[in-house]
């Protein structure tokens, strides 16, 4: 059960080539942000995802610059060991990267199972194309590559005229293209075929500022060349600059109103981050300008979880998408996107969850949710329920049921004769009702790996609950081991025998505490080594000395 979810699922073929480089993303490399920017929410914003195998770019842009083309073209046919090296980059990466669309590196990855998102292959490519951008500097220089440099800046600029004078001169035709491949109404469209004839001209205007800068080289190579390279670091910059995640500070750090019914004592979970109670509305707020930083700003303002340790606070269900958490959280987030809005309340209660905040309606409110505030928040509004009947931090279960499996398990969560604040279910071979002694629990200190717990059981001992994932924690009663069980599909659990006892959970670090000990001693023999070498240099060369007299 302590596995990782994506070690104990698995992948699908379709998640295992998940982002693999499509051919039909080559026009990038030509045109920056050429399937829309990611930093805009209205017209010019990002439209592409049939292109990136239905999901959001892995890498934002790829676009190389025209000067990297250029000097691609120039360094010619491979004639030294670093250029076969640098295609041989290309090569293999290319044939990686495209993942689904190419069956022989498809067929390896899904057998493999060791990787995903075949994009990540990316970086030969890039390294390859930087070591032939020297190269072709270099014959640059030499004057050997200053006719292909200056055909292939030739070639780019007739091709954005061409397109340019397309689009500009020729609107309608041009929208009916791009209306048989962009998803979106047409006044979108009409703001495309602007977009991208806007920077078809300032590649024109690019290409203009290589040649000037290569006319220039003539007389001159140190200014040529200096103004070839920062013609493209200014071209780079600029035309990327939706690259950069750039706002004002004061904003995140101006507590948001909704903290005043957030203690930093109780769990919270926010529903729309992962869409645990249906799709989100965070795009849909009135925002001063279509940017994508109003997004974050709201999702600040609303104490999203991401913004949680700003302000010290705890999130339930707030799973990786990269699949690193347990099994076991990650199928609680699925039971609850799978549940409807009474059970998934219930199921929140039995976790322990104090707050919730949606910023969607649930109507009709459900039980174990009472609605604490409604905050106006850019155009809706924020909602914050309290979590009513909850299971505290840490309690003794009045009664145990015992239920086979982990499906088993939830419909007991969600069964109207569970109460979430004092019942308990755990995975058990014989199932069935346990009552317990019950008892009481007093939480004596408390950190991020460790608690520590005195427990006053009833005759017949009880099961200790603490409201945190079951993954690494170890547990002791009076200093002696005891067994972690799993409670309440993915809670701590603990059985305790009856009376007066002291429970300590923490997490061993003794592991991480041993290797770094080995790393250290590693470090310490590293000068040892040095001066064994040294000696045995020495003793070379004292004996070639005595061979050669």
């Amino acid at each position: 059960m302590l596995f990782r979810s994506r070690g104990y699922v698995g992948y699908s073929k379709e998640s295992i080539t998940m982002s693999s480089w499509d051919p039909r993303q080559a026009p990038e490399w030509l045109i920056p942000f050429l399937f829309g920017r990611p930093d805009l929410l209205d017209r010019g914003a990002f439209w592409g995802a049939q292109f990136f195998t239905g999901v959001p770019p892995y890498y934002l842009s790829l676009y190389p610059g025209l000067l990297t083309l250029a000097l691609l073209a120039a360094s010619g046919t491979p004639r030294s060991r670093a250029a076969a090296w640098a295609w041989g980059g290309i090569a293999c990466g290319l044939f990686l990267s495209l993942g689904r669309f190419n069956p022989l590196t498809a067929w390896f990855l899904i057998h493999a199972k060791s990787f995903r998102y075949p994009i990540k292959f990316w970086l030969p490519v890039a390294i390859g194309a930087a070591l032939l951008c020297g190269l072709g500097f270099e014959r640059l220089r030499s004057g050997e590559g200053k006719r292909i440099f200056r055909w292939t800046l030739i070639l780019l600029a007739l091709a954005f005229a061409a397109f340019w004078g397309f689009l500009s001169f020729a609107p309608k035709p041009a929208e009916a293209w791009l209306n048989l491949f962009i998803p979106r109404p047409a006044p979108f469209i009409a703001n495309e075929r602007l977009r991208w004839a806007g920077l078809a001209l300032i590649s024109l205007l690019i290409l203009a500022a290589f040649g000037i800068a290569l006319r220039i080289s003539r007389r001159s190579w140190t200014l040529g060349s200096a103004l070839l390279i920062a013609v493209h670091v200014a071209a780079q910059l600029w035309l990327l600059r939706p690259l950069y995640p750039m706002d004002a500070v004061e904003p995140y750090l101006v507590p948001p109103p909704a903290l005043a019914w957030v203690p930093a004592d109780l769990l919270a979970v926010h529903p729309d981050y992962n869409y645990l109670f249906g799709p989100s509305s965070l795009r849909q707020g009135k925002f001063p300008e279509p940017h994508t930083r109003w997004l974050e700003r709201r999702s600040f303002y609303e104490l999203y979880p991401f913004s949680g340790p700003v302000w010290g606070l705890r999130y339930e269900l707030n799973t990786s998408p990269e699949g690193l958490d347990t099994y076991l959280a990650r199928r609680a987030q699925t039971e609850v996107q799978r549940a409807k809005n009474p059970e998934r309340l219930k199921m929140l209660a039995a976790w322990g969850v104090g707050r919730l905040l949606i910023n969607h309606p649930i109507d009709p409110v459900p039980p174990h949710a009472r609605l604490l505030t409604r905050i106006p928040s850019f155009g809706r509004e924020l909602l914050v329920f309290e979590v009513t009947g909850r299971a505290p931090e840490a309690f003794l279960a009045r009664r145990v049921f015992a239920e086979p499996d982990i499906s088993a398990n939830y419909k007991r969560l969600v069964d109207p004769g569970f109460d979430p604040a004092t019942d308990a279910v755990i995975f058990g071979k014989n199932p069935g009702l346990k009552p317990t002694g019950g008892g009481t629990t007093r939480i004596l200190r408390r950190g991020p790996e460790s608690y520590e717990i005195e427990t006053v059981a009833g005759p017949g001992g009880a099961l200790l609950v603490v409201q945190r994932s079951n993954l690494l924690f170890e547990a002791t009663i009076d200093g002696r081991a005891a067994e972690v069980r799993t409670a309440n599909a993915y809670r701590i659990g603990v059985p305790v025998p009856a009376g007066i006892h002291q429970v300590r959970l923490f997490v061993d670090r003794t592991p991480l505490h041993r290797s770094i000990a080995g790393v250290v001693v590693g470090l310490l023999l590293i000068p040892g080594l040095g001066w064994w070498g040294r000696r045995i240099a020495r003793a070379s060369a004292m004996m070639s000395l005595i061979q050669g007299t």
